[in-house]
């Protein structure tokens, strides 16, 4: 399904949605099972080192890492990483780039906006969200979330 301009708004609000619903389930899946381990479940985690991301080019324009996460797995993710960048180049610019990098890259386009993408790799199903905000005349701080899907296993096989 291909939609564009979406406000940006709104999209962000389905992103952030998104992420609070698999993480209110998984909260509820531990409240449930009293055997679970005390922890922060839901919790990202911060990390110390960038994580490289697969088919996702690099942004060529100025960039300083600001904050680097980890978000825990859940039963169709098995991994996200999210990137906050402050970046020089104004939100036009990154979108633009990464919207020509994605389709070289053969990413379909789920969404796009003047400051927003969400993109899926047919060939891995992963997906990542890119968007930028706290534009000012200096930049804006780029975000980019990365999903790494969990493979499909093959429960059918029986072995005798």
């Amino acid at each position: 399904m291909k939609v564009r301009n979406y406000p940006t708004a709104l999209l962000l609000l389905c992103i952030l949605a998104s992420c609070q619903t698999s993480a209110n389930a998984q909260q509820r899946k531990l409240q449930n099972n009293p055997e679970a381990p005390i922890a922060a479940y839901n919790e990202p985690k911060a990390i110390a080192n960038k994580v490289e991301l697969p088919d996702l080019p690099e942004f060529t324009g100025q960039v300083k890492l600001e904050k680097a996460r980890e978000f825990p797995a859940n039963d169709q993710v098995e991994r996200t990483y999210a990137y906050v960048y402050q970046a020089k180049d104004d939100a036009g610019r990154i979108t633009d780039w990464y919207r020509t990098a994605l389709s070289m890259y053969k990413w379909d386009m789920d969404s796009s906006t003047n400051k927003a993408i969400m993109a899926t790799n047919p060939r891995t199903g992963n997906s990542c969200s890119i968007y930028c905000d706290n534009e000012t005349a200096a930049g804006c701080k780029l975000h980019i979330s990365y999903t790494f899907m969990q493979k499909p296993s093959d429960k059918s096989a029986v072995n005798y």
